[in-house]
């Protein structure tokens, strides 16, 4: 089962280096990258992702405010939490938020791709519960 993954960062080459670190995980597909907020509300409608990855800080506003719209509308979406951000205030609002799970920048590729697996692991349990409970 393939994760339909959108990149929300504001940083072009942070952006870039997050989809390569994401196109190194044979489960997961970038299926776009975003980096305002109002083309990432655009983008996660239009593309229908399984997950984003956000970056916290954007110029015209916290990352924190896409997250509330996703979850104000009841989007199917997961997202992890990419941030630079040492201040407990954002991250907690994030967690409090629903997030997957959250990376502290600089992360390595090695904790990129041990949390995207996981992520898609929770995804493939979700969908085998989902199948047991339909054949019941």
């Amino acid at each position: 089962m393939i994760t339909r993954v959108l990149i929300v960062e504001d940083d072009v080459r942070i952006a870039d280096l997050h989809r390569r670190f994401t196109e190194r995980v044979p489960t997961c597909e970038v299926v776009g990258i975003a980096h305002r907020l109002d083309d990432a509300r655009d983008m996660a409608l239009a593309l229908e992702p399984h997950l984003i990855l956000l970056d916290l800080y954007f110029p015209e506003g916290p990352g924190t405010d896409l997250l509330r719209e996703i979850r104000s509308r009841d989007l199917e979406i997961d997202v992890i939490l990419i941030t630079a951000a040492r201040e407990m205030g954002p991250l907690k609002e994030a967690l409090r938020g629903g997030v997957f799970d959250y990376l502290i920048k600089p992360v390595t590729a090695e904790r990129f791709h041990d949390c995207l697996t996981k992520f898609c692991a929770y995804r493939e349990r979700l969908r085998l519960g989902s199948a047991i409970e339909q054949h019941d």
